[in-house]
């Protein structure tokens, strides 16, 4: 037998029920799709990219690990745009070191004309060049390379694998240049070895893809000054370029400038060093040591030499400059480096990041 009262305790109670089957109702008619919640590595890589605007590369480098960490936990493959700002993190640093490291150099030279003060301020700037040189060879072997070890154990694609090999090779070239006696022949037969392989990883590419001419690219600046095969480096940038030439109305508009910007700095290359090589013959042949069908080969020998040359006295205080990977203007021809032993100035080569 129920009062009243325990029949408004009923009707109250069963209100929420009711009320909670017409809510369930609407929200099945109305129900909108969930907004897909960021992952950690979309968080990394926005991370990085506001580090890469700020200059932070140290904070940039620690998110972009992170960003492999996620990936290879999910065993998927880095996207472009991460790849691009991996090679960015380490790169951009590394060859802020570089110039560091040949402004020292430059000023180390000078102290040879001027004897004042030389003991002094030449201990002061060994001092630095071989604090960078610990800092690049840091972030080179210490962090670098592992991390792209790791990344090529679990790729799969041959476009990531010539990236990733590709950057290896750079950041070998990058260790020839602070690297001397049989170090430097051990290091640069392994970074020969490298480009060799991102070639042919690039071979399965289309000839105007900007990897493949990036690759060729920096290849072709290895050659000439670690190397110091300038013929050689001048077929690899010329081939290059022709082959690209031959399939440029084929691309699309999206990559077009992106390429034409890669095959401009293969031509400024290769006519460079055509230069080059045509004056070290032209010198040659006035000291008599022409001879003919030997042409390419001496003149290899003597650049070769003159950089030797070159080698010993950055040893003893002087100057010893490579090539660099910053897209700077054409120099003026026979002037884009230091003096060589024929009273010639040899082209350093412009490469891609």
């Amino acid at each position: 037998m129920f009062t009243i009262g325990d029949n408004n305790k009923m009707n109250s109670l069963a209100l929420p029920a009711s009320h909670h089957h017409h809510h369930h109702q609407a929200s099945t008619v109305a129900k909108k799709p969930k907004k897909k919640k960021d992952t950690r590595r979309t968080i990394a890589f926005f991370h990085a990219q506001l580090a890469d605007s700020t200059n932070r590369y140290d904070d940039m480098i620690i998110y972009m690990k992170e960003v492999v960490e996620e990936a290879l936990r999910a065993r998927d493959e880095l996207t472009s745009d991460e790849k691009n700002l991996l090679n960015a993190a380490f790169k951009s640093p590394i060859c802020f070191k570089r110039r560091q490291w040949r402004s020292c150099l430059e000023m180390l030279s000078g102290l040879a004309e001027n004897k004042r003060h030389r003991s002094m301020e030449s201990k002061l700037l060994r001092y630095q060049i071989d604090t960078i040189e610990g800092e690049i060879i840091n972030l080179i072997r210490g962090q670098a390379l592992p991390l792209l070890e790791l990344l090529l154990m679990y790729t799969e694609t041959a476009e990531s694998k010539a990236f990733y090999i590709k950057m290896k090779a750079d950041y070998k070239r990058y260790m020839v240049e602070i690297t001397f006696g049989k170090d430097r022949e051990d290091m640069s037969a392994e970074a020969k070895s490298l480009y060799e392989k991102a070639n042919v990883q690039c071979e399965t590419l289309f000839s105007t893809h900007p990897l493949r001419l990036a690759t060729a690219l920096n290849y072709s600046v290895f050659l000439a000054e670690c190397c110091h095969e300038l013929q050689q480096a001048i077929d690899c940038a010329k081939s290059a370029f022709e082959a690209a030439l031959f399939d440029l109305q084929a691309l699309g508009e999206d990559k077009m400038n992106e390429v034409l910007r890669a095959m401009q700095l293969l031509k400024d290359n290769y006519t460079l060093w055509e230069i080059d090589l045509k004056a070290i013959l032209a010198k040659q042949k006035e000291a008599g040591h022409f001879i003919e069908g030997m042409e390419s080969d001496d003149a290899e020998r003597d650049f070769e030499e003159a950089h030797q040359n070159e080698q010993q006295v950055n040893e003893k205080g002087g100057v010893f400059l490579m090539g660099d990977d910053f897209v700077r203007n054409m120099p003026s021809q026979g002037s884009g480096g230091p003096a060589n032993s024929f009273g010639m100035k040899g082209s350093m080569g412009k490469d891609l990041l």
